[in-house]
């Protein structure tokens, strides 16, 4: 007699086929072969709606690893990133309408030719998605070796000197 799932015709009998492959290792305890450790979109909206890991689950992970929990000095880089990017759309566009600038990305000067409030809108967006990237990344290694957090303080301190410059060039025009 069947019980409601299914037997596998390689299984001995009466072991249920469970669609896992498994590995019997040489304890006898049966492991799954395929990695559930995946970082995915999921993996970020789920961290912030039932956020639960603060720190890396094995020693292995101890050097790039994600976690659901936030580091408190992170927000500082983060917002502050955010509102200097915004302070800086709001620069460009004083120092293009006085005449005392150019844009020099190619596709922002596009979208500031269609209207200002596009240009400003596709500039904030684009940052604010690169920020919670790199604060959900954080404690991952994403270029030449780098961890995210020092990507975003190091953007942090750009758009910092960024303004600085625009201010002191409207300023003193």
């Amino acid at each position: 007699m069947q019980t409601t799932a299914e037997t596998s015709p390689n299984a001995p009998s009466g072991e249920e086929d469970l669609g896992v492959a498994v590995d019997i290792s040489a304890t006898g305890a049966a492991r799954e072969l395929t990695d559930r450790r995946t970082f995915t979109l999921k993996t970020i909206l789920y961290g912030l709606i039932r956020p639960r890991r603060k720190n890396p689950r094995r020693g292995e992970d101890s050097e790039n690893y994600h976690v659901d929990f936030f580091a408190r000095e992170l927000m500082f880089p983060a917002v502050g990133t955010i509102l200097l990017s915004a302070m800086d759309a709001m620069l460009t566009l004083i120092a293009i309408g006085n005449g005392q600038a150019t844009e020099a990305n190619a596709a922002m000067a596009t979208l500031m030719e269609n209207s200002s409030a596009s240009f400003a809108g596709w500039k904030l967006f684009g940052t604010i998605v690169g920020v919670v990237l790199l604060v959900s990344m954080a404690n991952m290694r994403v270029l030449a070796g780098l961890k995210a957090k020092t990507i975003l303080y190091v953007f942090f301190g750009g758009y910092a000197l960024l303004i600085t410059y625009q201010l002191l060039n409207i300023f003193t025009a």
